[in-house]
């Protein structure tokens, strides 16, 4: 399979742009191998084994965490303290955006989950919900502060030998560009910045993208694939449940 780049001085995962990766984004269930599969994007709860049996095969393996919202069924709810806890998370019920310029009060949470994400195996981290600063957090966020919290990521990441993929956030690509490994991107063809994310392309630097069926619809993921190729994505067809066995294609 692929992934042959080897790991830098520095200790972590540097996907190469030009190795043309193959990926899957499967949040829901341990952990489904799929043949020619190279990098995986799973919830922390995978299992270890599941993480390794997919290492044996030659693939990395991505760990997802959502580092902008506090969802009630994680084990670490708790340890939030309430004034970080802002509005409902609109379509994600049990989810609340979180206050992200209190790092003095986050910062524990979240560097214990990148902790635990490193102590399981995980080759890299797939922080989600960075872009708080777009939505109706009930905070006056700003680009500034995503910017300062996605860099503190990197840099716990990184500290922790694991690689860092940047979730959606295309427009703070110039921003962060020097501590970020790769990109995933949703719905870039849906919402018509794909433009926008292949910045990172011409940084040398991978695209993981994803389309969702209740959106694009399968009819048009052909003309989503003619996109992917023009700017030179790795991309993938799903439904938004992420589910183990569920709808999966690939235009690579």
């Amino acid at each position: 399979m692929c992934c042959t780049a080897a790991l830098a001085d520095s200790g972590w995962w540097r996907p190469q742009l030009s190795e043309n990766l193959r990926w899957q984004l499967q949040l829901q269930g341990d952990l489904e191998l799929i043949d020619s599969v190279d990098v995986y994007s799973v919830d922390s709860a995978a299992s270890i084994a599941s993480i390794q049996q997919a290492q044996r095969r030659g693939a990395r393996v991505m760990c997802y965490i959502s580092a902008g919202s506090a969802e009630n069924w994680r084990d670490d709810f708790s340890r939030f303290p309430p004034q970080v806890i802002g509005n409902a998370y609109e379509g994600w019920p049990g989810e609340w955006w979180l206050d992200i310029r209190r790092l003095d009060l986050i910062a524990p949470v979240m560097r214990a989950r990148i902790r635990a994400c490193a102590e399981k195996g995980f080759d890299a981290l797939d922080p989600d919900n960075i872009n708080g600063y777009e939505n109706n957090t009930g905070f006056r966020l700003t680009r500034s502060d995503a910017v300062r919290y996605i860099r503190w990521l990197a840099a716990e990441a990184h500290r922790q030998g694991m690689a860092f993929s940047l979730k959606n956030g295309e427009a703070l690509i110039g921003s962060v560009a020097d501590v970020i490994d790769m990109m995933q991107s949703e719905s870039c063809v849906y919402y018509r910045n794909c433009g926008a994310v292949s910045a990172m392309v011409r940084l040398g630097k991978p695209v993981f993208a994803v389309e969702y069926q209740e959106l694009t619809g399968a009819v048009n993921f052909s003309r989503a694939c003619d996109v992917a190729r023009k700017f030179n994505f790795s991309m993938i067809l799903r439904t938004t449940d992420l589910r183990a066995g569920g709808l999966y294609k690939s235009c690579n």
